[in-house]
């Protein structure tokens, strides 16, 4: 790996989760800093020549649409498709129970989950590692360390959605859920639907379609 691809890999590493209009401006900076011809243009080519690299590490740098605002953000995630597996360095199993049930929580609930139903998970998990469970202020701490990480975020009316890291790191999971019918489809871009406006389709998508006259990209 030369140095452009060094530093490049390093920015993913030290920034956790970048939107893509950073990437691109990073992958510039870099180009500039180390006086190389390359063309800013080729960033993409520059993260594909990194993840064959990342391969023996069972890493890939991988990017996601927001459901939340149709930003398409980048991140340095793992490969392996086990939901608890990508989170075990920050957390402990009790934790990373909870974690699995505030995800499928937020999404039987349509994307968006009150801060009292978050609560409500640590007594009604039927998860055997729940039988210790957390407290009311280790679930506050974990949601708070979760919403930094990016794995949630939370709305300007205190409900709990899906962060970021989640959409790019459970990418696959999600897939294979919405291929087994446990989340709906966009009735627009028909990829998975987690949090869906009233027409049953992303916001972004229905925004587009929107300026669009209610044509179907």
């Amino acid at each position: 790996m030369d140095a452009v691809r060094r530093a490049f890999a390093q920015y993913f590493m030290t920034v956790g989760v970048a939107r893509e209009l950073h990437v691109k401006k990073e992958y510039k900076l870099i180009l500039e800093m180390f006086a190389s011809p390359a063309s800013a243009d080729g960033w993409k080519d520059a993260i594909g020549a990194i993840n064959r690299d990342l391969q023996v590490m069972n890493m890939a740098i991988r990017a996601s649409v927001s459901e939340v605002n149709g930003h398409v953000y980048w991140a340095l995630a793992t490969t392996s498709n086990d939901e608890i597996a990508k989170m075990s360095l920050h957390f402990d199993q009790k934790e990373l129970e909870f974690f699995r049930a505030v995800v499928h929580a937020i999404i039987d609930a349509g994307g968006s989950l009150p801060k009292a139903s978050i609560l409500d998970l640590r007594q009604s998990s039927e998860s055997a590692i729940m039988a210790c469970r957390l407290s009311a202020q280790d679930v506050e701490r974990v949601v708070n360390d979760l919403i930094m990480r990016r794995w949630l975020r939370e709305d300007k009316d205190g409900n709990y959605l899906l962060g970021e890291r989640t959409y790019i790191e459970m990418r696959p999971v999600f897939e294979q859920m919405c291929g087994e019918g446990r989340i709906p489809k966009c009735a627009s871009c028909q990829r998975y639907c987690i949090l869906a406006s009233d027409r049953g389709m992303h916001f972004h998508c229905q925004d587009r379609m929107d300026r669009n006259d209610g044509r179907v990209q």
